[in-house]
């Protein structure tokens, strides 16, 4: 029997779980697998390697400029804040306007509405006074 040095695999035991696959494939696919472990390995032992390549070029802050650090997170922080504030008045400057342009849209509608009612009452009126005048003139 054939063993595979990498898994203890041997063509014996894969010939009784496979009986209907010939020696020759089992052979090639034992091959096969060898190769795969083996590059599976190279791949972990490069992905290894540059991690720790990556790891040397990052540069730990010295603990000499702990206080330029600090000074920079604080300038960092009042820039942030900074900005952040002038976004807020953007937006709510933007929510104003808006509100003042819904304002606006519903009193010009409530002024077309009552201008409406104001001429649908003239135009009543104008009809009773020319019904009353018909009425005095047939009637005189």
């Amino acid at each position: 029997a054939v063993v595979s040095t990498q898994s203890g695999i041997t063509a014996g035991g894969v010939r009784l779980k496979l009986p209907l696959k010939s020696d020759e494939d089992i052979q090639q696919h034992l091959q096969w697998y060898r190769k795969y472990c083996k590059l599976k390995a190279a791949k972990r032992d490069a992905l290894v390697e540059w991690k720790q390549q990556r790891d040397k070029k990052i540069k730990l802050p010295d603990v000499g400029n702990v206080e330029d650090d600090a000074k920079k997170l604080k300038e960092l922080d009042e820039k942030r804040r900074t900005y952040m504030e002038k976004e807020r008045e953007q937006r709510m400057a933007q929510l104003n306007a808006y509100r003042v342009q819904k304002e606006l849209q519903r009193v010009l509608q409530e002024e077309a509405a009552l201008q409406k009612k104001l001429d649908d009452a003239e135009k009543e009126q104008k009809r009773k006074k020319y019904r009353l005048r018909l009425c005095v003139d047939t009637t005189a």
